[in-house]
């Protein structure tokens, strides 16, 4: 499994090593000076004694010398496995299994086991410094507060008096390699050339060597291929880690050569990506380079020298630690300084394979010429060179014809202008005229929205072929096409924009405006709603991408996951790079139950965000994911706990931590989290209930977790909840229902507290009578028959409005002969379905009458028709 080097940076390394360190050293004391005497397993002890260079260690040994050779999972497992005799309680062992266990044993074998740090580990390690000695106040934790000291007030001499030795473990590597660019074929030839570099690398003679050869010759990828076979070889261990930097300035993408974003232009950016990629100590880079390389032996690769002077560069090389080396590609040689290796045009042999089978690839028949014939072609006009030969391919792949191809290298464009329009296709025709009826340069995705919905491929191929002949081009970012003037000037006199064309065109317009409206009105309501899109508007391309995202979520309502990803794959292709694209996709395969895929584009989504607030949304949608799909419920507070980090006080994520608190027991937290939270004049109805019916739930939960003999606490407790409807100025359905839950367990209570069960019962039943008989759920009826079955003795009245309550049992959709009333069968994030005997009808959240609907409600409405069929308008309860 390969391994991507992330931030490693050694200063922070180095913290947490200290920290780390500390808290073995502490736990190691805690252990040997217990006043009884623990147990060691024979298996620790054995691995005590493997790690112990100076002597036998056996079970006849000092404590202290065996715990010296045991880390911090064997010294947390001992204080676990010893629990009884270090009088533990089960609260404290789940919190050494929670904080311990499993969040500082994974950092710590990162740590030493030279192996990448995530993003989150730092904070972590950071965090355990500031509450381990609060946490776990039996421990004395003197070496952790003093290195606490240390890092705050004289890091410098801390970080002098380490010595970091990492453990080995395997042949594991730090690497930050590319991916191949040869999927599309496997790796052709290059056999000698392969057999020869790894002689190169694995030679002492010289610690800098070169690839050189003419660009588009195939450097790159023979050294990425090397080096991921290296990595799986036997002298992986020669280094620590390959750091790979790239100062390639221009990529082949769909036949085109494009400039890459924000790409590494002279030696001082060279040097600066490289220091925050290693390490970052001092002001000066290079010397916090080889700072790095000389602590660890590391093998620095460095792709398209020639982009840049390289005067600064071959000073930096002179100073290369011998135990590191440094692998270049470039077009040029750097002079004695090198190693250089000639790297040469693909044989007859190989270039005619790699041309077979890129054409096979696109589904071609171009391979099916006799070799000689096709070696002449390729040596002829490709070159004999794999870029040069995918370049071609690509071309007839995307519709433009072989000898357009090879007259553009000559720029013959103007020579047949008109020639060239006149034989244009109608979909080409239409892409020059919608640039030109909109009068700017678009995006691809903008042309795609305009007039390639219905046919993406051909499009696709219509763009290639415009851009071949020179008509369409693409601005210097690589994201805009516009139309030159000469195209513009022949199509206003020989082929005008039609009517009909520019009246779609403004529909088109109107639809995206329409639909752009709604998601700012929906991101500034609520940026946290499952629906919400941000950034939509930062670029025209994130823009199409919302629009293709909308419809994403509008088909998985209607568990239509064909329409769904096809949407979602045009998104994609929109605007790759746009984290909303992947929260969509996430949300949308976690509601297809798939949910490895859906963590996976989470994190995806994570590591595009574009802000904190951005960051926040996504790690609450974490959140809200590992509570209801998988019940993960301390995974969902970690990520709960990110979001509210990122974004302080927000009522929104605050809700949702007192729900996971709850949820995990902690009722006091959820009360605390809950009590922070203020309503006021713009606080939404729903949003109120959903936070008052929360509130209500811990204190329900809590009383419920109370044996029944603290009947007096238990009615105490639900008394407090209930107060809390009175910050309510309108109940809804969902928070009748935990209402109805709270004066079940109330009623229970009346055999050993008649009065004042009967108190609380009456008050709040008659203040709430309307809601609750509302209700259609099936705690209504269990009330019901509770109050009968106590000794709770009610008014009359009251035991009436209950005795006449679902005298008619639930119907079966089936059972609904009015063709307007019907039952909620499927409810969804923002829409559903009503079912009778007539037929299915899908409604949207936004067209009830009532609010918060639930599944089983039996409703009446008004029915409305449209091209998706029946739809359920003005929804409201029948009573």
């Amino acid at each position: 499994m390969r391994n991507k080097m992330e931030n490693f940076s050694l200063s922070t390394r180095l913290f947490m090593f200290a920290v780390v360190t500390s808290i073995e050293y502490d736990l190691r004391f805690f252990l040997s000076t217990t006043p009884e005497t623990i147990t060691v397993g024979d298996e620790l002890i054995s691995k005590s004694n493997d790690r112990n260079k100076k002597e036998r260690v056996d079970k006849k040994s000092d404590i202290g010398i065996i715990l010296d050779g045991l880390d911090l999972g064997d010294l947390v497992g001992l204080i676990n496995s010893n629990g009884v005799i270090l009088k533990l309680s089960n609260t404290t062992r789940n919190k050494i299994n929670s904080i311990l266990v499993e969040k500082l044993v994974p950092i710590r074998n990162r740590i030493m086991h030279s192996k990448p740090l995530y993003f989150s580990d730092r904070g972590t390690i950071e965090e355990a410094m500031r509450t381990l000695d609060k946490e776990f106040h039996f421990i004395n934790w003197n070496e952790l507060l003093k290195t606490k000291d240390k890092i705050y007030n004289n890091p410098e001499k801390l970080m002098a008096s380490l010595k970091f030795i990492p453990e080995i473990e395997d042949n594991s590597m730090f690497h930050n390699l590319p991916e191949p660019e040869f999927d599309d074929t496997g790796y052709i030839g290059r056999k000698q050339e392969l057999h020869d570099l790894d002689k190169l690398v694995n030679s002492d003679i010289y610690p800098v060597v070169t690839i050189v050869g003419n660009g588009g010759f195939g450097k790159t990828a023979l050294v990425v291929k090397y080096l991921y076979d290296f990595i799986d070889s036997n002298n992986s261990n020669k280094f620590d880690a390959i750091v790979w930097t790239s100062l390639k300035t221009k990529t082949l993408s769909r036949g085109e050569f494009i400039k890459i974003k924000d790409s590494i232009s002279n030696a001082t950016e060279f040097f600066n990506d490289l220091q925050i990629n290693l390490i970052q100590q001092t002001q000066n880079p290079i010397d916090d380079i080889i700072t790095f390389m000389e602590t660890f032996p590391t093998l620095l690769v460095i792709d398209n020298l020639e982009t840049m002077p390289t005067l600064q560069v071959i000073e930096f090389l002179k100073r290369i630690p011998s135990k590191s080396k440094v692998l270049i590609t470039s077009r040029k040689g750097l002079g004695e300084l090198e190693n250089r290796y000639e790297l040469k045009e693909l044989s007859s042999k190989d270039s005619i394979e790699y041309f077979r089978l890129l054409s096979k690839y696109f589904q071609l028949e171009l391979h099916q010429r006799p070799d000689e014939e096709l070696q002449r072609f390729i040596e002829k006009n490709l070159y004999s060179s794999p870029l040069v030969i995918k370049w071609y391919l690509t071309g007839i792949f995307y519709g433009a014809d072989s000898n357009s191809i090879l007259a553009n290298k000559k720029e013959v464009i103007e020579f047949c202008m008109s020639n060239i329009i006149d034989k244009l296709a109608e979909k080409e025709i239409m892409v020059l005229w919608l640039l030109l009826n909109e009068g700017k340069p678009l995006t691809f995705g903008e042309i795609v929205y305009y007039i390639g919905e219905e046919d993406y491929h051909t499009l696709v191929d219509s763009v290639n072929k415009l851009k071949s002949t020179s008509m369409l081009s693409l601005d210097k970012s690589g994201i805009n096409y516009s139309i030159n003037s000469l195209a513009k000037d022949y199509l206003t006199y020989f082929r005008p924009v039609s009517n009909e064309f520019i009246d779609m065109i403004r529909d088109k317009r109107m639809k995206l405006y329409r639909i752009l409206e709604t998601i700012s009105s929906k991101n500034e309501n609520d940026p946290f709603d499952a629906k919400s899109i941000q950034h939509n508007l930062d670029n025209p391309s994130n823009k199409i991408a919302s629009y293709y995202l909308t419809e994403a979520l509008e088909s998985s309502y209607q568990r239509d996951w064909t329409e769904a990803s096809r949407y979602l794959e045009r998104a994609l292709t929109v605007a790759p790079e746009y984290f909303e694209i992947y929260k969509i996709r996430a949300f949308i395969t976690s509601e297809m139950s798939n949910y490895s895929e859906a963590q996976e584009f989470y994190r995806i989504a994570l590591e595009n965000a574009t802000d904190n607030t951005t960051s926040a949304v996504l790690n609450y949608h974490l959140s809200v994911f590992y509570t209801v799909k998988m019940q993960e419920h301390i995974k969902a507070l970690e990520y709960i706990e990110k979001a509210d980090e990122l974004f302080p006080n927000n009522f929104r994520i605050q809700l949702e931590k007192g729900r996971i608190l709850t949820n995990l027991s902690k009722y006091k937290e959820a009360i605390e989290i809950f009590e922070q939270i203020k309503l006021n004049n713009e606080t939404t109805i729903k949003f109120a209930n959903q936070y008052i019916s929360k509130y209500l739930d811990v204190y329900l939960r809590r009383a419920q977790s109370l044996n029944f003999r603290d009947y007096s606490l238990k009615l105490s407790l639900l008394g407090d909840g209930l107060e809390k409807l009175d910050y309510l100025n309108e109940v809804d359905y969902k928070t009748s229902t935990i209402l109805i839950k709270v004066l079940i367990e109330v009623v229970k209570l009346s055999n050993k507290d008649k009065e004042k069960s009967t108190l609380l019962f009456e008050k709040y039943y008659i203040k709430y009578q309307k809601e609750i008989l509302k209700n259609n759920t099936g705690q209504l009826l269990t009330l019901k028959r509770i109050v009968k079955e106590s000794e709770i003795k009610v008014q009359a009245d009251i035991f009436h409005s209950l005795n006449d309550i679902h005298k008619k049992s639930k119907k079966s959709y089936s059972n609904f002969t009015v063709e307007n009333e019907g039952i909620i069968t499927q409810l969804f994030e923002s829409s559903g379905f009503i079912n009778n005997k007539f037929g299915k009808y899908y409604f949207d959240l936004e067209d009830f009458e009532y609010a918060s609907p639930m599944e089983g409600d039996q409703v009446k409405f008004r029915i409305h028709s449209n091209e998706k069929g029946n739809q359920a308008k003005e929804i409201d309860l029948i009573f």
